[in-house]
């Protein structure tokens, strides 16, 4: 349907695909385990809570802000809120309102939700949370480090030490991942397409979100989009499902040789 999920208006099934896109966004590793008789695990794992707490955090701050200019709260605006951040942060792509009507705030927090996805092992595309989390420690720890020159202070996330080929791995991807979104907004506004549209479709096809900003909304299509971009955001898009560097290594001398 044109009007994705929004076309049943049934709060019944808002609530059940909100639930599943939830799921899908966890990492799949976390679901064995449970099926196997450990459910617990959830809540002991850091990434799950951080998966968690962005989501409720994000919702919130959503409905206070749509309701705050409204002058309206309701528990249909609040389904909306956590439904729109649900399936943008899980990369799923539905939609049961027009976040293009709501304030630009929220419209840019969707946008950098599209960045983070899912959690590692799960359906969703994105950098994924624990790839942000290591960058965030990353980078506190070198503050700490430029503090204390001779110090030795291990990458830590959740008790478990992190190798520096692990961080030397992730520092290529969101150095790559960046890269390529920057190089695709650019390439689409260059096509004549207006900066927060370029923007929009250039982040959800690194992502593999779906809908957009703008002229590219969750109301709107990549039909009008000329054939140069279409063929930039299917790069994009292939790019970002296959983790960067499983289609970047194809270009290298080594990988042929």
């Amino acid at each position: 349907k044109s009007n994705s999920i929004g076309y049943y208006d049934s709060s019944l099934i808002d609530s059940i695909t909100i639930f599943f896109m939830f799921v899908a966004g966890i990492n799949f590793t976390l679901h064995f385990k449970a099926f196997s008789g450990k459910p617990f695990l959830y809540f002991k794992d850091r990434e799950f809570r951080i998966y968690s707490f962005i989501i409720i955090l994000s919702a919130l701050v959503i409905f206070i802000n749509i309701c705050s200019q409204s002058g309206l709260y309701s528990l249909h605006t609040f389904k909306d809120s956590l439904f729109q951040t649900v399936s943008i942060i899980s990369t799923t792509g539905f939609g049961t309102a027009d976040y293009e009507l709501w304030p630009i705030f929220v419209q840019t927090l969707l946008l950098s939700l599209m960045f983070v996805g899912g959690m590692g092992g799960s359906t969703s595309g994105g950098m994924k949370i624990i790839r942000c989390m290591l960058l965030f420690k990353y980078a506190a720890l070198e503050t700490r480090r430029m503090l204390h020159a001779r110090a030795l202070i291990p990458v830590r996330i959740g008790g478990n030490y992190i190798s520096d080929d692990v961080v030397r791995n992730t520092l290529g991807f969101f150095l790559f991942f960046f890269s390529t979104f920057i190089f695709a907004t650019l390439a689409l506004t260059a096509m004549g397409n207006d900066l927060v549209s370029s923007l929009g479709a250039a982040a959800s096809a690194m992502g593999n979100i779906g809908p957009g900003l703008n002229e590219f909304g969750p109301t709107d299509n990549f039909a009008l989009l000329s054939n140069g971009g279409k063929w930039v955001l299917s790069f994009c898009m292939l790019l970002g499902r296959l983790e960067v560097f499983t289609v970047v290594v194809i270009f290298s001398k080594t990988f042929w040789k």
